[in-house]
This record gives structure tokens, sequence and C-alpha cells, in this order.
């Protein structure tokens, strides 16, 4: 007979909407472009690797677009391009890390209020842990990562302390990934 009164709920992060991430270059295309471009990195860096066809035929049913799509064929070039490049084997290639995640779901409490996110790529190494977020900015060119990133340091940062408390014994590197042009922004302090 009398009125429930329940704690208020701990505030909620979620770091990558907190920046308003649209996949790059806003809007619908931006947003398409990101999408598409974060599952095909997700579908080839995973093991064991399906066929590059596999993968397209996948991608594009996902999306509801053909597998002759011009677009989705860039794309997948783009992010092939990305896992032969030998700078970024320690992210990609089995040989140069312990393990490594796709899409990790990442939930923890900090003072501000629960932070919950999805990770794009986790990267164990013996030594360190890489927390990879890739950024998908059709303009990204080497020359202006550190003026793209700047958005996203509060994200990176988000995630790199998940990461540490999950792996207290190992250093933690915060990187950005910028499809576009292969650059990595990497967050330190």
């Amino acid at each position: 007979s009398q009125p429930l009164r329940a704690a208020p709920l701990p505030g909620e992060i979620a770091p990558s909407a907190a920046e308003g991430d649209e996949g790059g270059s806003g809007g619908k295309g931006g947003r398409e472009r990101g999408l598409i471009i974060h599952r095909l990195l997700e579908l080839m860096s995973g093991e064991p690797r399906p066929h590059p066809e596999e993968i397209l035929a996948t991608v594009a049913a996902t999306f509801q677009l053909s597998p002759d799509d011009p677009k989705l064929k860039a794309w997948q070039g783009e992010a092939m391009n990305l896992l032969n490049d030998a700078e970024l084997a320690p992210l990609f290639d089995p040989t140069h890390y312990l393990r490594a995640w796709n899409e990790v779901p990442l939930a923890y409490q900090s003072p501000a209020g629960i932070v919950h996110g999805i990770v794009d790529r986790l990267v164990l190494r013996e030594n360190e842990v890489l927390v990879v977020d890739y950024k998908s900015h059709g303009h990204a060119r080497r020359e202006n990562l550190a003026e793209l990133a700047a958005p996203y340091r509060r994200q990176l940062d988000l995630y790199g302390e998940g990461a540490r408390r999950l792996w207290p014994d190992r250093r933690v590197r915060k990187l950005l990934l910028f499809t576009a042009c292969g650059g990595i922004h990497e967050f330190t302090g």
C-alpha cells in the first residue's frame, strides 16, 4: 500500500555513443561505410579465416547489397589492404600475438557510472594489450590523423581502463586505426 522507492540507477557511459561516431563521415553513407568496413575486418581477421568470396557474400547479404556492388568491393579492398600491410601485422598476423578478439563487449563500474561498449579488436601480446578502435573516415590521411583522433581520446581512455582491469600485469596501448589510409594514432597516458 506504500509507494516503492527505488535507489537511483548509476549513470551509464557508452564511450562510442558519447562521441557521436557515425562511421567516419557522418550521415547514412558514412555510417554504412563504417558498419561494412567494421564487419569486413571482423570476419577477415577471425580464426579460421574464411575465403574472401564467402566473406563478401555474407556481408552483402547482411547489408542487403549485391556481392558485385562497386562500393562493397572497394571497401573489401580497403580491409584487405589493412590485413596485408606489414606495418599492421602486430594487429592482424597471429604470429605477432598470443590471442586476439573482435567486437569485444566491455562493461565495468567507474566512479562516474557504468561504462559499457564494444572494442573493435583486442590483441593480447606477451607483455601488452592492444586496444584497437577502427575509424573509417574516408578523408583520413596520415597528415591529419592527430586532428581526426582528438575527439576519440575519452572513448579510448575508457576502453583502455577496461583492458587494464582485465590485464593489470600488462601495458595497455590505445590505438585508433584509420582504415582509409592504414594510419594508426596512439593515445599515450
